[in-house]
Formats: structure tokens, C-alpha cells, sequence
């Protein structure tokens, strides 16, 4: 009975230090759920949106670190206490087997004392060695109750401190929710005016769209027309050329049946006003043409010596002198109107088109036939105008033809000076005005006759 009453004291003894640890823990436990329940009151779960408001938020990210440590080491700890809990109950339940099993010896020892002296003794042993291990693990909680207390004064001492930070924290939070909605509603505000030009953006874009289709038709229509045009063009060009060919051959067969085979002599007599050096006499001059080559310009040559065939030069004067040329127009010395002697007499006063060649330049003392606007007009050039009265082109691009050079002045270069010395009265208007008293188309006769002269 001694070794029962001893068996029984050690296993109360074990069974009081299991229900302490089985209290302490639950207390340790409680304890730490209150305070992890305390730490999620101070909105820690909100350190992340916080943190992006302001930099002074740094303070609470660090009692933020402190506090996750403290819930990591309490999670730790949790483990532990239901690890030992487990334990304990398994210890409970092998105490509850081994009672029965005492019950079973104490009626196996008094039917068999001997035998059994040496179970006990093996059970004192076993029952020693569950106490070892029940004393063990109450130092083990006795340790884990120490740092959850530890823990819990620095959280306490934290919250403590971080109090009034929390509370800034706090009221900077509800004024970034409050600005954050403010943006919210002003965003959705925004959208919808987003979406009316999003929408007046796309009707914009469809019409525009409708009007590209219409655009490409009307482009694809001219397009068509400016081919077909090109077309026309072309074919009026090579209508031209043919047609130019045609009249220049024509002309050329006219000038053979009119006046013979090329060259072509003009000479024109000039009437000059009474002059000072001259003893204010009256002057009379002259200056031979020789007109172009027979294959440059046919058709200028054949209008330019009928209008000298009619005798509608005549009369006409020397009315207008610049810096490089000197003009002849239909008009007599006082001014009077001779166009319409040309009019009248039918004949053509320019040519049909501008014979003007490169090859034949307006150089010093050549004559050039009027075509800008009309004929007939011609001019002499007192100087040479071979890089100044060429083939130009306007502002939009379009050719303007030079006036074709029709022949050159090979005698009376004198007469020629003298006109382009005559005084100007206004601008480029001469004041007395040299005239032609005669021009005549010179036979072969005439021009040997004047070689001879020249000869001599």
C-alpha cells in the first residue's frame, strides 16, 4: 500500500503541474489574442495606403516592422503552447490508462505480492521520468510566458509612444480619403465629359470620314479628268507643232513666190526734225535690214515684208528710246493713230505664234518683231540684249516666248545712233520723233548695186 499511496502522490503531483501549465497557457494565450486584437485597433493594416500619403509616415512603417515581429514571435509561441497542449493531453490520457493500469496491479499485487514488487518498481521508475519530463516542459512555458511578457511591454511601451503619431496618422488619413473621393467624383465628372468629346470626337471622325470618301471620288474624277486632259493636251500640242510646220512651210513658199529665193534686204528711210548740230536743218538717214535665215523664221519674215510691201510703215515713228533699244510704233510724229491703216489693209500685223531661236539672238543693231501684245511694232537693239530678251517664264510657271529677232542692221549704223540720241521728253518718250518716209523690200539689183557701193 506504502508504494500505491507514493505512486498515486506522483501522479496528482504530475496531473497539478499539466492543469497549471493547461491554465498558464490559456491565460498566455488569452493574453496574447488581446493583444494582437489591440494592435489591429490602431489600424496597422492601413500602414501601406498611409504610407503613400505623406513621408512623415516613415515613424509609423517602423511600429508597424515591431509589431509584425511581435504577431511572428506570438504565432511562434502559439505553436509551442498547442504543441505542449497536445502533449499534456496525451500525458493526461496515458495517466487516465495508467490509473486503470494501477487498479489492475494493486488487484494483481494482492493476489500476487511478489510479482508485483518488481512491476512497481519499474512503474516508480517510469513515473520518475514523466515528472523529469513535466518539469522540463514547465520550465519551457515558464520561458515562453517570459518572452510574451517581454513582447507585450514593448508593444505596450510602443503604443505608448506612437500614440499621438497614430492619431496624426489617422487624421491625414481621413483627409487623403476625403481628398481621394473629392478626385474620385471630379475623375467621374471628368470621364463624363471625356465620353461627350469622345463621342463628339467620333462623329467628328465618321463625317470626316464621309467627307475623305468623297474627297478620294472628286480626286480619282479629276485625276481622270487631268489624264484625259493630258491626253487632249498632248494631242493638241502635236496639232500645234503640225500645224506651226504647216504654216512655216507655207510662209517659206509664199516668200519664194512673192520676192524670190533668200536673203531679204529692207531699207528703211528716216525724216529727222531740225537738229542743232545739224544747223537745225531737216535730216534725212537710212539703215539696210537684213532679214533672218530663210529656215529660222519663215512665217515673221513673210508677215514683217508685207506690212513693208503695203507700205504701212509709212509715216510710222521712232516714238519711245530706252537704255538697250529704241521702238517704233504705229504712230506718226505728232502722235496721230496709223493702226488703222493696218486694220484696214487686211493684213496680218504679227505673227501667229513667237518664232524667237536661241540661235538667232537680239544682239547689237538686230531688229526684233513686236508679238507682246501685238504686232506691228518692232524694235532695234542699241546694245546687246542677247542674255536679256530670251524665253521666259511667269510667276505661275507659264513659258512666256521671247519676240522672235527677225534680222540684222548692216548699213546705216550712223542713222541708228543718231535715233537713239534724240532727247526724251517724259520717261521713255522721245520729244521729236524721227519717222520712215519710205521702207522698201530692195531687189537684187539694189543689193549689188549697194555692195558696189560699199566696196568702193
Amino acid at each position: 500500500m506504502g508504494i500505491s499511496l507514493t505512486h498515486w502522490l506522483t501522479f496528482l503531483a504530475t496531473v497539478g503541474i499539466i492543469v497549471t501549465c493547461i491554465v498558464k497557457e490559456h491565460r498566455f494565450s488569452t493574453d496574447m489574442k488581446m493583444h494582437l486584437t489591440t494592435l489591429k485597433s490602431f489600424g496597422i493594416t492601413n500602414v501601406a495606403e498611409i504610407n503613400q500619403l505623406n513621408k512623415s509616415l516613415l515613424e509609423a512603417e517602423a511600429f508597424k516592422v515591431k509589431y509584425e515581429m511581435a504577431v511572428v514571435d506570438l504565432s511562434r509561441i502559439e505553436d509551442v503552447v498547442a504543441t505542449l497542449r497536445n502533449e499534456l493531453t496525451s500525458s493526461v490520457e496515458s495517466n487516465r490508462q495508467y490509473s486503470e493500469k494501477v487498479q489492475a496491479l494493486e488487484r494483481y499485487i494482492s493476489d500476487s505480492s511478489s510479482a508485483s514488487s518488481a512491476r512497481v518498481q519499474n512503474l516508480q521508475s517510469t513515473l520518475n521520468s514523466l515528472n523529469d519530463q513535466m518539469v522540463q516542459k514547465d520550465a519551457e512555458i515558464r520561458q515562453c510566458e517570459m518572452r510574451a511578457e517581454q513582447f507585450l511591454i514593448e508593444a505596450k511601451k510602443c503604443n505608448s509612444d506612437n500614440k499621438a503619431v497614430t492619431d496624426n496618422l489617422r487624421t491625414k488619413l481621413d483627409e487623403a480619403r476625403q481628398q481621394i473621393q473629392e478626385m474620385k467624383n471630379h475623375s467621374e465628372d471628368s470621364d463624363d465629359q471625356t465620353d461627350t468629346k469622345l463621342r463628339d470626337a467620333h462623329h467628328e471622325l465618321q463625317a470626316m470620314k464621309e467627307s475623305m470618301k468623297e474627297i478620294t471620288q472628286v480626286k480619282d474624277m479629276l485625276t481622270a479628268q487631268v489624264e484625259e486632259s493630258q491626253v487632249i493636251l498632248s494631242n493638241i500640242e502635236e496639232e500645234y507643232v503640225a500645224m506651226r510646220n504647216n504654216i512655216q512651210e507655207a510662209s517659206r513658199r509664199s516668200l519664194i513666190s512673192k520676192y524670190g529665193t533668200p536673203p531679204y534686204f529692207v531699207k528703211f528711210s528716216i525724216h529727222f526734225p531740225p537738229m542743232e548740230q545739224y544747223d537745225f536743218k531737216e535730216v534725212q538717214g537710212s539703215f539696210i535690214v537684213e532679214m533672218a535665215p530663210f529656215g529660222i523664221m519663215p512665217h515673221s519674215i513673210d508677215v514683217f515684208l508685207e506690212s513693208v510691201k503695203l507700205m504701212l510703215y509709212d509715216g510710222c515713228a521712232f516714238a519711245i528710246r530706252t537704255d538697250n533699244l529704241v521702238v517704233l510704233l504705229p504712230e506718226g510724229p505728232t502722235g496721230e493713230n496709223l493702226l488703222n491703216n493696218f486694220i484696214e489693209s487686211g493684213a496680218r500685223m504679227s505673227p501667229v505664234f513667237s518664232e524667237y531661236s536661241e540661235s538667232y539672238p537680239h544682239k547689237q543693231y538686230s531688229i526684233g518683231f513686236t508679238t507682246h501684245p501685238i504686232g506691228p511694232s518692232f524694235f532695234i537693239s542699241t546694245v546687246d540684249n542677247t542674255e536679256t530678251l530670251v524665253t521666259k517664264f511667269d510667276e505661275s510657271g507659264n513659258r512666256i516666248p521671247a519676240d522672235p529677232c527677225i534680222g540684222n542692221i548692216i548699213h546705216g549704223i550712223d542713222t541708228i545712233d543718231l535715233i537713239n540720241s534724240m532727247p526724251r521728253s517724259d520717261g521713255w518718250s522721245i520729244a521729236d520723233r524721227p519717222f520712215v518716209t519710205s521702207a522698201v523690200i530692195l531687189s537684187e539689183e539694189d543689193i549689188s548695186e549697194l555692195f558696189e557701193k560699199l566696196e568702193v
